[in-house]
C-alpha cells in the first residue's frame, strides 16, 4: 500500500504514529535553528558567524564517527529482529575506536580549553545519539526522543543564559555541548530496548566493511551540501557567514521534507520493495511544486523578522529551485537504497561534489555570495539527473536478470 493512501485511510493510531515520527525527525533541525536565533538576539550575527567554522568541524567528525550507523542498523534490525541488542552493541563498540581517535585529535588541537570541552561534549553526545536514533525509529520511541530533545535544548540554553555576560564563540559551543550531553544522558537512562554492555566479543572488525557502503552514502550526501559552505566560510566575514549558514540550513531542512513525509511508513524498507506508485509520485511532485514557494515565503519572514537579515528575491527564487528536485528524486533514492545501490549513489555524489568545487570557485569569483547558491542549486539538479539515470540502469539490470 502506498504511503500517501496509507496516510489518508489510516486509523487514529496510525496518524498519531506518523505525526510523532515526523516531529521526532524534524525536532533536531528545529532546535538547531533556534540556536542561531538565540545567539543573534542576545549578542548579534557576528557571534554566530564566529561559531560556524567549529560547528562544521563537529559535523564532519560526527559524520565519520557515525560510520553509516542509522542505515546500517536499520538494515540489521530488519534482517535480524531477534538480535537487535547484539547488533546495536557491535555498532557501539566498533565505532568507539573511531571516536577515540578524534577525542585525542581534539585534545591536542590548538583550541582553548573551554572550546575543546565544548567540542568533545558535542561529538561524544552525537556519537550516542546516532547510535540510539535507529532504535528510536525502529521501536517508535518518539515520546522519549522528543522529551530528551526538549530538555537537552533547555539545558544548553540555560547554560548560555547564565554565562552571557562575557560571551565568546567558545561559550556558545560549550553551551551547545551541555545540551547535547544532557539529551543523550536521558536517552541512556530512559531507552530500555537496548542495554549498554562492555564485552570484547562485540569488537568485530568486519563491522567496518559491512557498514562502509552506508557510511560512504552518508558522507557523500553531506559532502555535496558542504562544498558551497566551505567556500563561503573561507571568503566572507562573520555576518555573511552567519546569514548564509542560517539560510542554507532552512533549505536543507526543506529538502528533507519528503523524508519526513515518507519515512514513517518505510520502517522495514530493506525488507520492503520500495515502489511508490507513479500516481502518488506525481502527487508528491505536485505537492512539492505547491508548498515550496509557501515554505520559502515563511523562510523570508523568519529571516527578516527574527534572524535580522533580508533575503533577496534572487536568493528566494534560487532557493525554490534548490529545494524542488528533492520531491522528484527522494523516492528513487529510497528505492535504490533498498536495492543495495549505496555505493553507486555515493560515487555519483562524490563526482558531483568534485565538480561543485570548480563550479563554486568560478561562480563566487563572478557572482559573489550568490554564486555559492547558484552552484549548490546546479548540484541539486545534477543529482536529480544522475539518480534518474541510476534508477533506469537498475531497472534495466532487473529486466535482463528476469529474461535470463
Amino acid at each position: 500500500m502506498s504511503s500517501l493512501i496509507y496516510i489518508l485511510s489510516g486509523t487514529g493510531h496510525r496518524v498519531r504514529k506518523v505525526l510523532f515520527g515526523s516531529l521526532r525527525t524534524a525536532l533536531p533541525y528545529l532546535f538547531s535553528m533556534l540556536w542561531p536565533l538565540i545567539v543573534i538576539w542576545l549578542f548579534g550575527k557576528s557571534y554566530w558567524g564566529d561559531c560556524v567554522d567549529a560547528l562544521l568541524i563537529v559535523n564532519v567528525i560526527t559524520l565519520i564517527v557515525g560510520w553509516g550507523t542509522r542505515k546500517h542498523l536499520l538494515k540489521k534490525f530488519d534482517l535480524l529482529p531477534a538480535n537487535i541488542n547484539d547488533a546495536w552493541l557491535e555498532n557501539l563498540h566498533n565505532r568507539f575506536a573511531i571516536l577515540a581517535c578524534f577525542i585525542l585529535l581534539v585534545i591536542f588541537s590548538p583550541f582553548s580549553l573551554l572550546m575543546k570541552i565544548g567540542i568533545l561534549m558535542l561529538i561524544i553526545g552525537k556519537y550516542f545519539y546516532v547510535t540510539y536514533e535507529p532504535v528510536i525509529e525502529y521501536k517508535h520511541r518518539y515520546g522519549i526522543a522528543i522529551g530528551a530533545e526538549m530538555i537537552g535544548f533547555i539545558s544548553g540554553f540555560s547554560m548560555l543564559y547564565i554565562i552571557n555576560k562575557e560571551i565568546a564563540n567558545e561559550h556558545i559551543i560549550f553551551s551547545m555541548g551541555v545540551g547535547e550531553l544532557v539529551r543523550n544522558v536521558l536517552l541512556i537512562i530512559l531507552m530500555k530496548d537496548v542495554k549498554i554492555q562492555m564485552r570484547f566479543r562485540f569488537f568485530r572488525p568486519g563491522f567496518y566493511i559491512q557498514a562502509y557502503p552506508f557510511f560512504m552514502l552518508s558522507f557523500a550526501s553531506i559532502f555535496i551540501h558542504m562544498v558551497d559552505r566551505v567556500f563561503v566560510y573561507t571568503n566572507f566575514n562573520n555576518e555573511i557567514k552567519a546569514e548564509y549558514q542560517i539560510y542554507m540550513n532552512f533549505l536543507l531542512f526543506l529538502i528533507s521534507f519528503p523524508n519526513f513525509l515518507l519515512m514513517p511508513f518505510f520502517k522495514n524498507y530493506y525488507k520492503s520493495k520500495i515502489q511508490l506508485s507513479s500516481g502518488n509520485h506525481i502527487l508528491l511532485i505536485v505537492l512539492g511544486a505547491l508548498i515550496t514557494p509557501f515554505f520559502l515565503w515563511l523562510v523570508w519572514l523568519l529571516c527578516k523578522h527574527f534572524y535580522q537579515f533580508d533575503v533577496s528575491w534572487n536568493f528566494l527564487i534560487t532557493g525554490m529551485l534548490f529545494v524542488f528536485p528533492s520531491f522528484i528524486y527522494y523516492p528513487f533514492t529510497l528505492r535504490l537504497i533498498s536495492r543495495n545501490k549505496q555505493l553507486g549513489l555515493s560515487f555519483v555524489m562524490f563526482i558531483l561534489s568534485v565538480l561543485l568545487v570548480f563550479l563554486c570557485y568560478y561562480m563566487i569569483d563572478v557572482y559573489g555570495l550568490s554564486g555559492a547558491l547558484y552552484a549548490a542549486t546546479i548540484g541539486q539538479w545534477g543529482l536529480l539527473v544522475m539518480i534518474l539515470i541510476l534508477n533506469m540502469q537498475e531497472q534495466s539490470e532487473r529486466k535482463i536478470k528476469f529474461i535470463k
